[in-house]
């Protein structure tokens, strides 16, 4: 940071020539000429200290874990291209470089842009995503996975498959990461269109991020391919490629198609803090359509939820990512024993806000992209989501039952017992009438109340000498019966209609003063012969 920005940092020195007099006093003098100092600028990173302190801290844990050589991890924003951290292991401390050797001090790095390998399976997105725009192939065609060996031409080594497939669906093809597949569909594409779609995701460019020593990556044009370099190309071999972009290259899927250009500087400060200068989001090109974008952020969901990527899986997170595992070069030949292990995925899958690369180099304990860098990723996802809001989970409706209460029967309760009561039960209460014994109540007892809903008492006077009497419950009987049951409880009944009693006012269970009227709704009974007259 300070190489790349050392002229703003660093301001200019001025100058002012002085004359010294008879007397040994000095004094500037007018007709020399002379320059005002600059101070230095301030610049202002996109990098978030949070996010870089995990990356860190995820990163060294990772590569111990998998005992291996050397790990890179890049945060980014995929819909503006603002880097929000950058790891490398092993690394220096600049401010304490007497504890390194000079051999430490000369291979200090920044690898995510200075140094490439063979990607591997993550470049299949290149394949997939330029065949489903060309309108090739649709998501769920079915294709032939040979059986996990293909033998494409005579005297030439078969493509193989970790796994053997049959007949799979394109979709399948990169949830497993079908080499085969990935091969077929660069032939479909020629070498001209797929040479001109890696050149569009941005390898074998420089990404322009404001940092020295970045690399372009090797992709050679397709008058110097042979034979197999088109289909070996397809899943990752024969090409150069740093960190850096194919976290770009993933960020444009995430970013509906589009590429930006990744960006580390913020702000540049005036002396006095005032921005001078702000760096914005910049697009470089749309490299495949909308809609191809969103065919592919949902291939990706499948590789973490049933895929070679489980390890990076959070629960109730939606991730879309892919893995990558490649053989290194050792002298002339591709290594069995040698690997780059690498995962790349973004969440929310809906919405992406974070992208996150891992790669480690030459893991001992186990190689496999979703085995050792996956797991990784999934650390470093999970403290991002855990320790920021706005990853937070939207809040889920409350439950109408959690949140209401059955309302209790307060008839014939003093109205102070019967107010402690309601407010016990968080009901609210607004009280009518002059008396001190609740005679009726509203809702009635044991219906459903929301909490801090209100309940309405009905008071009356227990000292006048008159009983009060709770109205029986004299539906759905005859109305000769209701009005013995009514007298026999001290009430009168006022009947309307004759037959069954569908209905009564007041209700069962509110109080009345002894000799109360109390009407009786009625209906003939179902299957009795109706006269009209």
């Amino acid at each position: 940071i300070e190489l790349q920005f050392d002229a703003d940092l660093a301001g200019k020195p001025g100058f002012i020539v002085y004359q010294r007099d008879a007397n040994g006093r000095r004094r500037p003098e007018v007709d020399y000429p002379q320059r005002e100092p600059v101070n230095g600028r301030s610049v202002v990173l996109t990098i978030d200290q949070a996010y870089q302190s995990i990356a860190e801290e995820e990163l060294q844990r990772g590569v111990q874990n998998a005992a291996a050589r050397s790990g890179r991890c890049v945060i980014l924003q995929p819909r503006t291209g603002e880097i929000l951290a950058l790891a490398n292991v092993p690394s220096i401390d600049p401010n304490d470089l007497s504890s390194y050797t000079s051999n430490e001090i000369a291979n200090a790095k920044n690898r995510v842009v200075t140094d490439v390998y063979e990607p591997g399976s993550t470049f299949k997105l290149v394949a997939m995503s330029a065949a489903l725009n060309e309108g090739l192939v649709k998501p769920d065609d079915v294709l032939d996975g040979n059986n996990g060996c293909w033998e494409y031409a005579p005297g030439q080594k078969p493509i193989r498959d970790e796994h053997g497939f049959g007949r799979i669906s394109l979709r399948d093809a990169f949830i497993y990461s079908s080499n085969i597949i990935s091969a077929k569909l660069a032939e479909r594409l020629g070498a001209e269109r797929f040479y001109t779609y890696a050149r569009n995701f941005g390898f074998g460019l420089r990404t322009g991020i404001e940092l020295p020593g970045e690399v372009r990556g090797e992709l050679r044009k397709p008058t110097a391919w042979d034979g197999s370099t088109l289909k070996y190309l397809a899943f990752g071999y024969g090409l150069s490629a740093t960190s850096l972009q194919i976290a770009c290259a993933y960020a444009a899927i995430a970013n509906d198609g589009v590429l930006m250009q990744p960006f580390i500087r913020r702000w540049l400060l005036d002396e006095d803090r005032n921005i001078i200068e702000e760096t914005t989001p910049q697009v470089i090109r749309r490299v495949v359509s909308s809609g191809t974008a969103a065919t592919m952020r949902d291939f990706m969901r499948g590789v973490v939820e049933r895929g070679t990527a489980t390890a990076a899986a959070i629960p109730g997170v939606d991730i879309a990512g892919k893995t990558g595992t490649s053989q290194r070069l050792v002298g002339d030949r591709y290594s069995s024993t040698s690997h780059v292990a690498s995962f790349v995925g973004f969440f929310p899958a809906s919405d992406p806000k974070i992208l996150i690369l891992v790669l480690l180099e030459e893991p001992k304990n186990g190689y496999y992209g979703g085995v050792v860098a996956a797991p990784v990723f999934r650390n470093i996802a999970l403290r991002i989501i855990t320790s920021r809001p706005e990853f937070a989970p939207p809040a889920r409706p409350v439950p109408e039952w959690i949140d209401t209460v059955r309302v209790p029967d307060l008839c014939g309760l003093h109205q102070e017992v019967a107010v402690v009561l309601a407010r016990a039960y968080g009901l609210e209460v607004r009280t009518r009438g002059n008396g001190d014994v609740v005679c009726r109540q509203n809702p009635a007892p044991g219906n459903r109340s929301r909490r801090r809903e209100t309940v309405t008492l009905d008071l009356a006077s227990a000292e006048r000498g008159t009983p009060l009497v709770r109205v029986p419950d004299v539906t759905g009987i005859p109305v000769r019966r209701a009005a013995a049951r009514l007298a026999a409880s001290g009430l009168h009944a006022s009947i309307a209609g004759s037959g069954v009693v569908f209905s009564q006012l007041p209700a069962a269970g509110e109080l009345l003063e002894h000799g109360a009227p109390c009407t009786l709704l009625a209906e003939p009974r179902r299957g009795s012969p109706v006269h009209v007259y």
